[in-house]
């Protein structure tokens, strides 16, 4: 957020780790204190796959749901980003 002097005051809380969805299953649950329903969290799989993975649910406070539309037929390893942005307070 810029400030009206030209600052930038950065009000975000980003996280990233990885995570699996296991050969045989749809989705997989990544437990995070820090998720809210305004969480963005981007998906990126390191290992080969054709499936589309999409983040299909936020539990508030404890965890998000990474599925794709039908069973992995291997494991699929990806990172995942999530940014918070905090909302800007106007004075």
């Amino acid at each position: 957020v810029y400030q009206s002097d030209g600052t930038l005051d950065v009000r975000e809380i980003v996280v990233a780790g990885s995570g699996k969805i296991i050969a045989g299953s749809k989705s997989a649950e990544i437990n995070n204190a820090l998720v809210k329903p305004s969480s963005r969290i981007l998906i990126t799989p390191t290992s080969e796959t054709n499936l589309v993975l999409a983040v299909t649910g936020k539990a508030e406070e404890k965890k998000f749901t990474v599925s794709a539309a039908q069973s992995a037929p291997q494991d699929i390893i990806f990172d995942w980003f999530m940014i918070n942005e905090t909302p800007e307070v106007v004075k």
